[in-house]
């Protein structure tokens, strides 16, 4: 087992986490930051009235239509 710095070195160029390294359980590090998009994005939308809401699903919905 690397020391703990050569394992966060190791991790980083790896693109995944020290305990992912050890254990195979984590995600990516790229995984990690979706995920706070996704936390960032749902705060967001629980915070406005209903009105808002619905707009701001249908934006997105004419967004992925145009995917």
């Amino acid at each position: 087992m690397p020391s703990a710095d050569v394992a966060v070195k190791i991790a980083r160029a790896l693109d995944t986490t020290v305990e992912y390294l050890v254990t195979g359980q984590s995600a990516s590090l790229s995984d990690e930051a979706s995920d706070e998009k996704k936390r960032r994005l749902l705060h967001i939308y629980a915070s406005l009235p209903e009105k808002q809401q619905a707009l701001l699903l249908a934006v997105a919905e004419d967004i992925q239509k145009a995917l």
